[in-house]
């Protein structure tokens, strides 16, 4: 339950604390006095948005806390799995700063607002004037029936298995808009790495065919030029270079012994001998081996050819450039079967999950329906309870065409509050003060299921007065035997069954105006409903009927 709310410089309010009590009790106010200030504070300990326009002093930060007393509920598992401290008596704080900057600790320990939320739907419900609308959301009528039938786990599986269908449908959309795209490319490609692996561009040497060409397009002359310079070295008789290089030897060798510089001439000219010797020996190697091919020169050109035009096309440099262009189209042309493989992989796990998905959303609907009837029924109790002995109220079951987040079914809440009127859609039909008893009915019934620590209600007695805000009172009492119920409300009848009784006040200062709240005595207490019941000016009568409510002499 909550014990403790502590507000600081948030709004109207500088500096707040309440003490709250178990069982029942109210807060009242005059219209603007600051209930929804409270209420918001109360918010946003909780785990709503912050809006940095609350910062009531801009040069210091907003910071609420929250005392909430956990001794009888067991949320010591919730605790261990976000690694947080737990202890019997928990404080949730959250601090604003202007610039819009949030945070959000549990027990001094920093959280993020998906985890206080979390914290929070399990310690308090606080219902606001805006649930009551939610009333007539078909989303809130299907949670509802969940709630009352306990089939919160199996919807929350329902969830699970509804996202994997929905992810996996939208993974293979996008597949297939890829492969779409793919496939139009896909025989340009197949052209392209075609040309490139039927050059075979691996076993291309560039530099080395082209100088294979150049031979033999010059075999014959290379053949008669080798021969004649061979000749002109060593075969031309007395005219060879050869032959002269020896002549000359043969004159200096009688000098060797007289002229070192004429020994050192001799053997450059013996080395250069055996140069002409082994350049002889080569170029005869060369005359021998250079073939007239007119067949492999043709091949070379039409390859070289084919190499060329690739390059150019491709506007590549080298053939290391070409081999790296085809193993790119390659791997896209690979990649177009991956896509249509995934595809396939995908459709079938597709199959799979919605299969099971229709048996889970089978089970959600069978338990719904067979639950549904006895929800009528107490629901209907409530209603008699308070004030409607003649409404009907009707949960009517479609089957959707496709499955939804929520399951297969189509809900509707048919009701009528009246004798002889055909049970309609809710939307259409009930008036702000059906829906607030109507929904004091449900959360009556919830309360008992959800176990809840602590339950918030803001004027959810709109629209009624007299002998039905008693009723609406009453109710709200019997609730609060279990849990801790905390209403704001503008009905005197409503405020008088409170145990404790709260009253919000709007003050003005010499420089700013200032919301406090206070808890009342008994005298204040007769002062307060006998206003609210006849307005400022305060009368001997509205003082007697408002001790007379509370029971007070």
């Amino acid at each position: 339950m909550l014990k403790k709310l502590a507000i600081a410089n948030y709004a109207l309010i500088n500096e707040l604390s309440i003490d709250f009590h178990s069982g029942f009790s109210v807060i009242t106010g005059e219209t603007g006095a600051g209930k929804s200030i409270l209420l918001g504070a109360l918010g946003l300990v909780f785990g709503e948005r912050a809006d940095s326009a609350a910062v009531k002093n801009k040069a210091d930060k907003t910071i609420i806390e929250a005392e909430i007393d956990l001794r009888n509920f067991d949320l010591k598992q919730y605790f261990n799995e976000n690694q947080l401290d737990y202890h019997e008596s928990c404080i949730i704080r959250r601090e604003l700063t202007a610039n819009g900057r949030s945070r959000s600790f549990v027990n001094d320990t920093p959280v993020n607002l998906a985890v206080l939320q979390k914290l929070s739907s399990l310690c308090i419900d606080i219902h606001s004037q805006n649930e009551s609308q939610q009333l007539k959301d078909e989303n809130y009528q299907i949670q509802l029936i969940d709630a009352f039938s306990s089939s919160i786990e199996l919807q929350a599986n329902y969830k699970i298995q509804f996202k994997l269908v929905y992810e996996l449908r939208k993974e293979i959309a996008a597949l297939e808009l890829q492969l779409d795209a793919a496939v139009l490319e896909r025989d340009f490609l197949n052209f392209n790495l075609t040309e490139l692996l039927d050059a075979d561009l691996e076993s291309i040497k560039l530099n080395e065919l082209e100088e294979e060409l150049s031979q033999l397009n010059h075999a014959e002359e290379i053949q008669t030029r080798v021969a004649q310079s061979v000749v002109v070295l060593q075969e031309a008789d007395e005219a060879a270079a050869i032959t002269l290089l020896r002549q000359a030897k043969m004159s200096l060798q009688p000098l060797l012994q007289v002229s070192k510089r004429i020994a050192e001439l001799y053997e450059r000219i013996q080395s250069a001998e055996i140069e002409i010797k082994d350049i002889a020996a080569e170029l005869e190697d060369v005359r021998d081996t250079v073939l007239l091919d007119p067949e492999r020169a043709s091949w070379i050109a039409t390859k070289l050819d084919a190499v060329n035009k690739l390059l150019h096309k491709h506007r590549k440099s080298t053939v290391e450039e070409l081999i790296q262009l085809r193993n790119e189209l390659d791997a896209k042309v690979m990649s177009t079967d991956e896509l249509e493989q995934r595809i396939v992989k995908n459709k079938v796990a597709l199959e799979k999950a919605t299969e099971t998905l229709q048996k889970q959303g089978a089970a959600l609907s069978e338990k719904r329906k067979k639950n549904t009837p006895a929800l009528q029924k107490v629901l209907l109790e409530k209603l008699n309870e308070l004030g409607m002995p003649h409404a009907q109220l009707i949960f009517q079951f479609d089957t959707k065409l496709q499955p939804t987040e929520n399951g297969l079914d189509a809900i509707y809440l048919l009701f009528s509050a009246n004798k002889g009127m055909t049970p309609a859609p809710v939307q259409k039909i009930a008036s702000g003060g059906e829906i607030s008893r109507l929904m004091l009915a449900i959360k009556g019934v919830l309360s008992k299921k959800q176990n809840l620590p602590t339950l918030i209600f803001d004027e959810i007695d709109t629209g009624v007065s007299g002998v039905i805000a008693t009723k609406m009172g009453k109710q709200m009492v019997e609730m609060a035997e279990n849990m801790q119920v905390i209403s704001i409300t503008h009905l005197p009848q409503v405020a008088a069954q409170g145990a404790h009784h709260y009253q919000v006040v709007k003050q003005n200062t010499a420089h700013e105006t200032l919301t406090s709240v206070r808890i009342l005595n008994n005298k204040e207490r007769i002062d307060t409903i006998a206003s609210m019941l006849s307005g400022e000016h305060l009368t001997e009568s509205a003082l007697q009927q408002a001790s007379q409510l509370l029971g007070i002499n």
